[in-house]
């Protein structure tokens, strides 16, 4: 499945050299949310649109620090990563609502006092809405909201993951 959707994403890159197209960057804070414990990440994101509704991004997290689900057992974030198809919709002249679908990774690594140290990775289907507003023709700021459905049973009901960063078009 991830060897899918790389390939996908590559061809895409690809095709936007023929097209009129869109690329933009972001970066910004991530929190992640689930399983009762709320994690911090940096995010950076690219992504091209192909035309005025229609593109492709990828994201990559790391984590800011760790949670404390109970006493003597902490979580961190270590990294995240995901590709996305995304959809935009012109809502006005500055601003865009855009929904995204895809597939993400994340790994988690866990520190037990008394009994040592691990890691976790969980994979699996997210998608998520937002919204960016534009202050110039390239520089704006973008919030969203992305439910990271993973395919793992340590991590009970998936991640909500709230983001807020800056975007810079070409």
């Amino acid at each position: 499945m991830k060897l899918a959707l790389v390939t996908v994403a590559v061809a895409a890159l690809a095709g936007a050299a023929n097209a009129e197209s869109s690329f933009y960057v972001n970066g910004g804070y991530s929190a992640f949310d689930g399983d009762g414990a709320t994690l911090n990440g940096l995010t950076a994101r690219g992504g091209v649109f192909f035309n005025d509704y229609f593109g492709v991004e990828g994201e990559i997290s790391f984590g800011l620090g760790e949670e404390e689900l109970e006493p003597g057992a902490d979580i961190e974030l270590s990294n995240q990563y995901g590709g996305y198809v995304i959809g935009k919709l012109p809502a006005g002249e500055n601003f865009d609502v855009f929904g995204r679908i895809g597939y993400g990774s994340a790994e988690f690594d866990v520190n037990v006092d008394g009994v040592g140290s691990g890691s976790a990775d969980v994979d699996g289907f997210a998608f998520g809405v937002g919204g960016q507003f534009f202050f110039t023709e390239n520089f704006g700021i973008r919030g969203e909201y992305t439910r990271f459905e993973a395919e793992d049973e340590d991590l009970d009901g998936g991640l909500d993951t709230y983001s807020v960063s800056a975007v810079f078009r070409f």
